[in-house]
């Protein structure tokens, strides 16, 4: 089906922080390379330990954290301890294998897109990276007269400067009037468009506030978009390759996942500094099958 939607599910990340997921889920496991899509907030942070994710680990995807409002305390087990606020980037490629934890970094209110794409099967196995992106470098296109932030990829001749490692496309924009934009798109690709806050109406669906699109087989669309409407649409080619997705691990490969299990079972990924603690291992989730 070329057009789809769904809505996203609560999710509690532990301690009680609940976000809301929107991929992967029964329907639709990935959107190009996106596997992975949550929405934290908005939520008034009131102390420093209402957002503690500790220590957890990852192999075969990048992650990346665009925050709308807020400030987020990233570290990680290469020893990178940095804040990101809204219009900058972290970008963490996990690869072979990375830990890190994120937390509240200032009072007040938060609220922010996390996502995880996977990595093409010859780069599951990189050696882990990250990058950080200030505000200044990540450039605005105009489409069809509304102004958009292109957070990651290319689109229309323009790029973002944040390391991809596969075609795809990552964009934001907030609607300060109500408006009719046609979008170009690659019919080869899939993309989906999500709602922060507002609506907006395609020729055959209505959209609002944490629902997602689901866009296929298409070269364009043309959106309806009401005032105070904060959208983001993301898309890439098709993976061409299966993906496993277990708590925190993504590969092609699920001997993999596996063998990323027991390094966290045993405790001998690297740790992070500055942190004590962990997430245990997920004892009751049981491991994708090896065929």
């Amino acid at each position: 089906m070329p057009e789809r939607i769904f809505s996203a599910a609560k999710k509690d990340l532990g301690e009680g922080f609940v976000v809301r997921r929107s991929i992967p889920r029964i329907g639709c496991k990935h959107i190009g390379p996106f596997v992975f899509w949550d929405h934290m907030g908005p939520v008034d942070i009131k102390s420093l330990e209402d957002l503690v994710v500790r220590p957890h680990p990852h192999i075969g995807l990048a992650t990346m954290t665009w925050l709308f409002d807020g400030a987020i305390l990233h570290r990680d087990s290469l020893a990178n301890e940095i804040t990101i606020k809204p219009g900058a980037i972290n970008w963490m490629t996990a690869g072979s294998g990375i830990t890190h934890s994120e937390r509240s970094a200032e009072l007040g209110p938060l609220e922010a897109i996390q996502l995880w794409i996977a990595l093409p099967k010859d780069k599951e196995d990189i050696d882990p990276s990250f990058e950080h992106y200030k505000a200044e470098e990540i450039p605005e296109l105009d489409i069809d007269g509304q102004r958009f932030t292109l957070i990651a990829g290319s689109f229309l001749e323009k790029s973002s400067p944040v390391a991809v490692y596969s075609p795809l496309v990552y964009l934001a924009s907030e609607f300060s009037s109500s408006k009719r934009i046609k979008i170009p798109l690659d019919s080869s690709w899939e993309y989906g468009i999500y709602l922060t806050r507002g609506s907006l109406k395609t020729e055959e669906s209505e959209l609002k506030t944490d629902h997602f699109l689901y866009l296929s087989e298409q070269s364009e669309v043309v959106l309806d978009v009401s005032a105070g409407t904060n959208l983001l649409i993301f898309g890439g080619a098709p993976l061409d390759q299966e993906i496993h997705l277990w708590w925190n691990l993504v590969s092609s490969d699920p001997k993999k996942i596996h063998v990323g299990a027991e390094r966290w079972r045993h405790d001998s990924f690297p740790k992070v500094p500055g942190e004590t603690t962990r997430i245990p291992y997920p004892e009751n989730r049981p491991l994708p099958k090896i065929h």
